[in-house]
């Protein structure tokens, strides 16, 4: 995989570049950080969730709350790299600020960071209010709540279908000329 998405990298808008070794890098490391936060996700939903319904009922809450909290750690170190990756494409991609409103790529970019937006809520909702929520529940404290975790769940269910927006986003502005 990771070598696939070095390919993609080394294919796309990154290559003509004049700073190509640079774009090509960002371009990358953008792409694996998306794969580490979306694919986490997926990796919960998926595998997790159901490993958890196997467990004994009184494991399941500590479990969970401890594969939150390792995750989660991976999840902002992902969206960090995102933000400062993205930015820095952005800025090579267009010639001025009228482009993300005047140019198919600008406006597939505006449509991708409104997703992005979105997502980064969602995220945060996840981290700030949910995740407390489970690692109370899961050292027995009587504010904790149980539905945390179904709560977690429902959100992180979410989380994937806005990605697959943001996905079907990048996918028309890999289809058109940035306007740089």
């Amino acid at each position: 995989p990771a070598a696939a998405l070095a390919a993609i990298s080394a294919s796309g808008h990154a290559w003509v570049e004049p700073d190509r070794t640079v774009a090509v890098g960002a371009d990358l490391l953008h792409s694996w950080a998306t794969a580490a936060w979306i694919g986490g996700l997926v990796g919960l939903l998926v595998l997790v969730a159901p490993w958890l319904a196997r467990l004994p009922e009184h494991d399941r809450v500590p479990v969970a709350a401890g594969v939150v909290v390792r995750f989660s750690t991976l999840a902002i170190g992902a969206v960090v790299v995102l933000v400062v990756t993205g930015a820095y494409r952005a800025l090579a991609e267009l010639s001025a600020p009228a482009d993300l409103l005047d140019t198919a790529y600008g406006v597939a970019l505006s449509v991708k960071l409104a997703l992005f937006a979105v997502l980064l809520v969602t995220g945060g909702y996840n981290r700030l209010v949910l995740h407390p929520r489970l690692e109370r529940a899961a050292l027995g404290l009587r504010d904790g709540d149980g539905g945390a975790a179904a709560a977690l769940r429902t959100s992180v269910t979410a989380e994937i279908a806005l990605a697959a927006a943001v996905m079907a986003a990048v996918a028309v502005m890999v289809a058109v000329l940035p306007p740089s």
